[in-house]
C-alpha cells in the first residue's frame, strides 16, 4: 500500500487536513474521498492506493476529525461540512472530480451541488 502525503488547506484554526496519494501535476483526474463520523482520511488507504493508478486521490479529515480544526460544538452541521469541502476544492483548484463518500461523508457530495447557495 502506498503511503499518502499529508497536506492542509485553509488558515490556521480553520484548516482542513488531507491525505494525498499521487502527484498534483500527474495529469490524472482528481478523486475525493470523504470518511464517515469517527474516522480519518487514512481509513481510505487501500481504496486510495488502488485508485491512485488512475487518479490523484485526496481524502479529507473532516472538521473535528484527525488533524483538521476542531470548531465550537455548534459548527458541525452538514452545511458546515459541505462548505469545508468547497473550500478544499477551490483551494486545490480541482475540477471534474470523482467523489466517493462513506456514511456521513457521502452526504457532502450531493450537498455541494444541491445547495441554493451554490457553495462551490
Amino acid at each position: 500500500m502506498t503511503n499518502p502525503h499529508r497536506i492542509s488547506v485553509g488558515p490556521a484554526g480553520e484548516h482542513i487536513a488531507l491525505a494525498r496519494w499521487g502527484e498534483t501535476n500527474s495529469g490524472k483526474p482528481p478523486a475525493l474521498l470523504l470518511h464517515g463520523t469517527g474516522f480519518v482520511a487514512e481509513v481510505w488507504g487501500e481504496v486510495a492506493s488502488e485508485l491512485s493508478s488512475r487518479y490523484t486521490v485526496y481524502a479529507l479529515d473532516r472538521r473535528g476529525h484527525g488533524d483538521s480544526h476542531k470548531p465550537a460544538s455548534d459548527r458541525y452541521h452538514f452545511q458546515d461540512f459541505a462548505e469545508d469541502l468547497c473550500h478544499v476544492i477551490e483551494a486545490l483548484d480541482l475540477s471534474d472530480i470523482f467523489g466517493i463518500g462513506h456514511s456521513a461523508g457521502a452526504v457532502k457530495v450531493p450537498l455541494i451541488y444541491a445547495s441554493p447557495l451554490t457553495l462551490c
